[in-house]
């Protein structure tokens, strides 16, 4: 006998043998449990008969015979190799079979003496890697049971089953358990009472067998007091479903004896039960019911106890409620005290909520939870130029919405006066502009292949006096902070090239790109009458032709020529030219993510500068802000006609000598200004808008380096610069103008060069220049400078044109402001 897995020696033996010569056998065994794959001889009387291998049937024939040859003692005469077929345990016997029609045992002196040998069995048991198997007969998995659980199990093994290890538990608790062995194993009972009420409390059943492999079976019941208890709906609760489940679990409750009652109506009738005998639930049946109306219940369900304890009753009380709540939003107060709701502000929103079950009541991010019929409710929105709503929700979850109330980007100043007039089919009567000064640099061009230089600018201050037909919010005489303008203005410096461009503004989702060209009469106005009108709000009209602009989406851009409607597009863009407000809302891109014309789809395709030819152009980010077309950032760039026609006479000049700019072509207007490019600039400008005309600009004061004694550079401007520090000229159709250098003091300045025809400039430049006092060395005059434009920013008078440049003229034009 032997036990293992596989190549396991079963050894046939002879005891007691008297010169033992022959043997015929016939060996049996269980074939499901092993099988043999050789049949080994170690008598080695000679003729040893080799069966095929290996063997799966259960038998095998051995035999051997000699005439000269024998065994005498206790002799192995074979062996046979045995492999496991099962891995539990289970034993076969191996059997010599004494039936056998040719069995025969064989000695030399006694010839056959088969009666003479007792056959012996032999015995192989498998290797057990095989768990018990456990099997739960009580609980059922997924039962209701009372708070009296009993167990009952079957634990077996064919190697036997480790009494000791059996255990049993229940929610966790090790029970007691009484044990009967039964074949290859044992029963098991158990009882655990005052189980704590809870759904999926387990009940398991664990043990091992002799060789220590282990086994854990679990079940998962509801324990519930012995009794009835509501399982739905829960009491106290309100509910917005048609047909709310109405559903108690009873336990060790004749079912017989069950009712329902509904606001002291029997109801039983109208329901159904599930489970056998004492142990079930009752539900409402809405197929039999009928419809449950929106009201307050008070539902019972009892019975007599199968345990005799008596009757038994559970109850609960709920409100079916499936009407939404009204809400209204009866005002809204911004804290920027411009009468306007913005996106950034901190807004108290006024509201009525009516229902008998109100909750809460919302608006975006902010929660009034006072369940208050009014109330108020704080909230900052991040994101403007969109519609939201005030939602209110009842306890049983209905929700309501108010009329939708736009939320505006938080802009600035909001215009309204007829006087505004239109631009591309836009009516521009009602219009918004945002806090431009903090969006100023939101733009990054590629494409310019010159640039204008600003001078350094410091602090500005504003004081704005509001008019009737403008309103301000609370930040109109915030100062604009240094550094928040560009330093430069992109410069094409000819009608080539192209033009890609990148803008990023935080919380501005919804906007549409737009460029557009600055009005050609604009600088002939400034030439003829700097002071008569053209600093006024309505230079938002007069700065944009309405001639032709391009339109900027996600996927494509389109060159528009607003008269005609036609357009050329390159990608895919929406554009209806009879309404350009619905074109500009079909086009919006999100800024607060950042916009790039190199990352869309339509990167390899950019604007072609020659498509917009010669002129002053501004690119905006633009949207329809409720009612209102609102501007929310703007840069400007310049495409000239020619570079190099425009120079000064030398570097450096000895102050009172004049610099003289020449230009290789006669123009319209030719003009320059000198403005001390090493000193920081502060300043302030003073606007009143309680009348829309040449009186609105009222002042400008630019201070450099903190000197506030200052001088008017041209008496036709209400322009003021620090004395010394600039100077300017403009001459038509002249080759060249001189620039007084008398009381500038010493340094470094530069200057702006400007050729114009037809209002257009031809060509810009811009050289340094060091103004000192003592007369320089003759030096050949320089080449012309660096190409460029200047767009609004040239004149007749070149102080007015640097005060645009610095962008106070825009600021006063109500472009900005």
């Amino acid at each position: 006998s032997a036990t293992g897995t596989a190549g396991v020696e079963i050894f046939v033996t002879c005891n007691g043998s008297e010169q033992l010569n022959g043997y015929n056998l016939k060996i049996t065994w269980d074939p499901a449990v092993m099988n043999v794959t050789a049949v080994t001889d170690y008598g080695g009387l000679g003729q040893f008969y080799n069966p095929p291998v290996p063997v799966t049937n259960g038998l095998v024939y051995v035999q051997d015979f000699s005439g000269s040859n024998s065994l005498s003692g206790d002799q192995t005469l074979l062996s046979l190799t045995c492999n496991a077929l099962v891995h539990d345990g289970t034993a076969t016997a191996i059997i010599i079979d004494g039936a056998y029609v040719n069995h025969e045992v064989d000695e030399k002196v006694g010839g056959d003496v088969t009666n003479e040998y007792v056959l012996v069995p032999g015995t192989f048991t498998t290797t057990d890697y095989t768990a018990p198997t456990i099997s739960i007969t009580n609980p059922v998995d997924g039962s209701i049971v009372s708070q009296t659980v009993n167990v009952a199990a079957t634990v077996t093994d064919v190697g036997g089953v480790d009494a000791d290890s059996i255990e049993v538990r229940v929610g966790g608790v090790e029970v007691e358990r009484t044990l009967v062995q039964i074949t290859n194993g044992y029963s098991v009972t158990a009882q655990l009472t005052d189980v704590p009420v809870g759904n999926n409390v387990q009940v398991q059943v664990s043990a091992r067998d002799l060789t220590g492999n282990s086994a854990a079976k679990d079940h998962y019941v509801t324990v519930a007091e012995a009794g009835i208890t509501f399982a739905s709906p829960a009491n106290g609760t309100y509910t917005k479903e048609t047909q709310p489940v109405i559903l108690a679990n009873f336990v060790k409750v004749n079912c017989t004896t069950i009712k329902m009652f509904i606001n002291n109506v029997d109801v039983t009738a109208s329901c159904t039960w599930t489970g056998v005998g004492p142990d079930g639930t009752i539900a409402l049946d809405y197929a039999s019911y009928g419809a449950l109306a929106d009201d307050a219940y008070h539902v019972v369900v009892n019975g007599t106890s199968s345990l005799g304890t008596g009757l038994e009753s559970d109850e609960v009380y709920f409100v079916k409620d499936t009407v939404a709540p009204f809400v209204s939003i009866t005002n809204i107060t911004d804290s920027d005290d411009d009468g306007f709701p913005e996106a950034g502000e901190r807004l108290y929103v006024n509201y009525t909520a009516i229902d008998d079950h109100l909750g809460d009541v919302w608006f975006d991010s902010g929660y009034n939870t006072s369940r208050q019929s009014s109330g108020v409710i704080e909230v900052i929105v991040p994101a403007g130029n969109k519609e939201l709503a005030a939602y209110a929700r009842d306890l049983a979850g209905n929700i309501g919405s108010s009329e939708l109330v736009h939320i505006y980007n938080n802009n600035l100043v909001y215009f309204d006066d007829p006087s505004l007039g239109s631009f591309a089919g836009l009516d521009l009567t009602k219009t918004a502009l945002y806090d431009v000064f903090s969006t100023a640099k939101a733009f990054t061009l590629t494409g310019p292949n010159a640039q204008m230089t600003a001078p350094k600018i410091g602090q500005l201050d504003k004081n704005i006096t509001p008019g009737s037909n403008v309103t301000f919010d609370n930040r109109k005489d915030n100062p604009i902070p240094a550094g928040s303008l560009p330093g430069t203005v992109g410069i094409y410096t000819t009608p080539a090239s192209t033009l890609d461009f990148a803008v990023s503004v935080p919380n501005v989702t919804n906007a549409t790109l737009m460029i557009a060209k600055a009005n050609s009469t604009l600088i002939d106005q400034l030439i003829t009458n700097p002071s008569s009108g053209a600093l006024t709000p309505g230079m938002l009209k007069d700065l944009l032709d309405s001639k032709k602009i391009v339109l900027y989406g996600r996927e494509g851009y389109a060159i528009v020529n607003v008269d005609t409607g036609a357009y050329e597009s390159v990608g895919t863009i929406q554009v209806t030219p009879s309404n350009m407000t619905k074109t500009i809302r079909s086009n919006y891109v999100d800024l607060s993510t950042g916009f790039n014309t190199t990352t869309t789809s339509y990167g390899a395709t950019p604007l072609q500068i020659s498509k917009l030819g010669q002129g002053e152009y501004v690119l905006l980010a633009v949207c329809m802000d409720n009612d209102r077309f609102a501007i929310i950032s703007a840069t400007t760039f310049e495409v000239t006609a020619r570079a190099g026609v425009l120079s000064t006479s030398d570097a450096t000049y000895t102050i009172g000598q004049p610099v003289v700019v020449t230009s290789t072509e006669r123009g319209d207007v030719l003009s320059a200004m000198v403005i001390n490019s090493a000193s920081t600039y502060t300043g302030n400008v003073t606007l009143n808008f309680t009348t829309l005309g040449r009186d609105t600009f009222q002042s400008a004061y630019m201070i450099a380096d903190g000197n506030q004694t200052v001088v008017k550079p041209y008496s036709g401007a209400d322009l003021w610069l620090t004395k010394g520090y600039g100077n300017a000229t403009a001459s038509r159709d002249a080759t060249s103008v001189s620039v007084p250098t008398n009381g500038l003091l010493p340094g470094t300045y530069r200057v702006y060069m400007f050729l114009e025809n037809a209002g257009n400039v031809t060509s810009y430049s811009e050289a340094t220049i060091t103004l000192t006092t003592v007369t320089p060395t003759p030096s050949p005059t320089p080449s012309p400078g660096g190409g460029g434009g200047g767009g609004g920013c040239s004149s007749g008078n070149a102080m007015d044109t640097y005060t645009g440049t610095g962008t106070l003229k825009v600021n006063s034009a109500g472009v900005v402001l």
